[in-house]
């Protein structure tokens, strides 16, 4: 996967493909346990419904909402995901006015696959920003309902959800169908699904000299943003 920006906008999607999807969200109940996110960095409010984990439909509930947006992001005919394969889908949800913290996606199959974000419910004080591992600077640029974006999760990132409503963003992770296929044909399973930092420091120059920041507005951080990468940093 290369990327000279955070994020690109790859292109838009109709409403009417979610309609019932959002009805049926709004009927989600946020403080059912069994969606609760026990990762750190999604402790602070963060809810998260899978329909497909690893090539396989886990849900048969929600899947049938999010299969059109499968569809949708193939037919726009992105370079990155040509040839690829949906791997995993998440419904992540972000309660009103909590916090995604920083962190960076570092599960193997993260390194292998593209990921692409579809902005279901937002708002626009919902903030998303980015960093390179080394900077001592953080990007935040907002990601618009109706829009679909492609979203560099290799580099750290965190998201504000300044509203007073519910955040909901639909990502998928395609991946190179020659890629799944010797991973299945390997008996690899397993061990794509380990938690391993394969996206480290030394991978900055990569971002430094492509470095794009369209659309996006520079800020300082602030003594929250240090003191989670302080204790993130031991990670990378």
């Amino acid at each position: 996967m290369f990327f000279e920006n955070f994020h690109d906008k790859i292109g838009e999607f109709d409403q009417s493909l979610i309609e019932d999807f959002k009805q049926k969200l709004f009927g989600v109940d946020l403080d059912d346990p069994s969606i609760a996110r026990t990762e750190f960095c999604f402790r602070d409010g963060g809810k998260l419904i899978l329909p497909l984990n690893y090539g396989e439909v886990v849900n048969n509930e929600y899947y049938p909402y999010v299969e059109p947006l499968i569809k949708h992001a193939q037919s726009l005919n992105h370079f990155s995901l040509k040839n690829t394969i949906p791997l995993r889908i998440e419904i992540s949800i972000m309660q009103p006015h909590k916090n995604i913290l920083w962190h960076y996606d570092f599960h193997p199959h993260h390194k292998y696959s593209e990921r692409i974000h579809f902005p279901i419910v937002t708002d626009d004080k919902v903030d998303f920003y980015s960093k390179w591992f080394s900077d001592d600077k953080k990007y935040k640029f907002k990601m618009k309902a109706g829009n679909v974006y492609r979203i560099n999760n290799r580099v750290l990132h965190s998201v504000k959800n300044n509203s007073d409503n519910f955040r909901c963003h639909v990502m998928i992770d395609f991946i190179k169908k020659d890629v799944w296929n010797w991973v299945l044909n390997n008996n690899f399973q397993e061990q794509f699904k380990i938690a391993s930092s394969l996206v480290t420091t030394k991978d900055d120059i990569f971002y430094y000299i492509n470095a794009n920041t369209k659309d996006t507005i520079q800020e300082d951080l602030n003594t929250a943003d240090l003191e989670q990468l302080k204790a993130l940093r031991k990670a990378y």
